[in-house]
């Protein structure tokens, strides 16, 4: 009876220590409540990032959104090659809310080479408008990992400690580890 016992049990273990050792699926956090694109539009520098293979060496990571005609939202991502310090003109797409009852809930489209394009979530989790946002997304791989993206935005070049603080303790209250995020380096980038 023991040996049919521990058999039995051996899922829920393995489950419990995945869940506290592997990010399963992808946490749903709230968004901001009443979100203004047209108080979000203008310039934003990366503070920090989840590392991402389409940001790999770059440095004074910046975006730029501008309402278009069309409704959608311009999206201008600029970067400087660490290496080479080129600047690069990293993308440029749009954003928009397939559900105009969350606006915060973004979808981003980048033209690709073959006249396709790639289409993303860009969820504004929070923002003041004035001096921070946090940006979220999310795909969950079969309901057992995820692949997800997070940047913390600000309107200047850097944002003091304890602000930092406060949005990394706000991402970990809503299951998203602040601690896989690395700082980007905003320095002699003009």
């Amino acid at each position: 009876m023991k040996p049919l016992c521990l058999l039995l049990m051996t899922p829920v273990v393995f489950t419990n220590v995945l869940k506290k050792n592997v990010d399963l699926g992808c946490p749903d956090p709230p968004v901001k409540k009443g979100f203004q694109a047209d108080k979000y539009v203008g310039t934003w520098y990366e503070i920090a990032k989840m590392p991402v293979p389409f940001q790999i060496n770059q440095k004074c990571v910046t975006a730029k959104y501008v309402m278009k005609d069309n409704g959608r939202i311009g999206v201008f991502n600029r970067a400087i090659d660490i290496e080479s310090g080129e600047i690069i003109i990293a993308i440029e797409g749009e954003a928009y809310p397939p559900d105009p009852e969350v606006p915060a809930k973004l979808k981003v489209e980048f033209p690709t080479s073959n006249s396709t394009y790639n289409t993303g979530d860009y969820w504004v989790l929070d923002t003041d408008y004035n001096t921070y946002s946090v940006v979220y997304a999310c795909t969950s791989i079969g309901g057992v990992f995820r692949r997800e993206s997070c940047w913390i935005l600000a309107r200047k070049r850097t944002l003091p400690n304890e602000t930092i603080d406060k949005l990394f303790n706000f991402l970990d209250t809503n299951g998203i580890n602040s601690k896989k995020l690395t700082m980007t380096n905003q320095i002699n980038c003009d």
